[in-house]
């Protein structure tokens, strides 16, 4: 039963008992050995040629102009692609020595409140550090 993947019943979903009175006697059929199991994989095989082809002319999941509407809402992502586009070097692809944070993360900063509590946030514009380094990445990629 631990290969078995349960294959689409042909029985209307919108009849559940049906629907799962099949899955159910396939199961048993498979537990009996009345049935070989089903070991097809639910996302099996290479990606269909016309899917990569388009994907590759979108670029992104998200279409373009849909990215930026959602650029009000995502300021960091915003500034980064902006960075990109002005020739800029790409500040989240190279780790913070500052803050820590990993590459392709936001920089972060520490907060302390009135009464003592601590909280980390992120920081909608990176380091001038990591800018620097970003910068330092950026030339010796175009000089090598």
């Amino acid at each position: 039963m631990r290969q078995h993947t349960d294959p689409t019943p042909a029985a209307d979903p919108d009849d559940p008992e049906a629907y799962r009175a099949e899955i159910a006697a396939t199961r048993l059929a498979v537990a009996t050995g009345q049935q070989p199991p089903d070991t097809r994989e639910l996302c099996a095989g290479p990606m269909h040629p016309d899917v990569a082809k388009r994907l590759k002319t979108l670029g992104s999941y998200v279409p373009q102009h849909v990215d930026e509407l959602l650029d009000a809402h995502r300021p960091a992502k915003a500034a980064r692609r902006a960075a990109i586009q002005a020739g800029q070097p790409d500040a989240l692809a190279v780790p913070c020595t500052y803050c820590k944070a990993p590459a392709g993360k936001a920089c972060r900063i520490n907060r302390i409140d009135a009464d003592g509590a601590t909280g980390r946030r992120d920081r909608t514009t990176p380091h001038p550090s990591r800018i620097d380094d970003a910068r330092t990445a950026q030339n010796q990629e175009t000089t090598a």
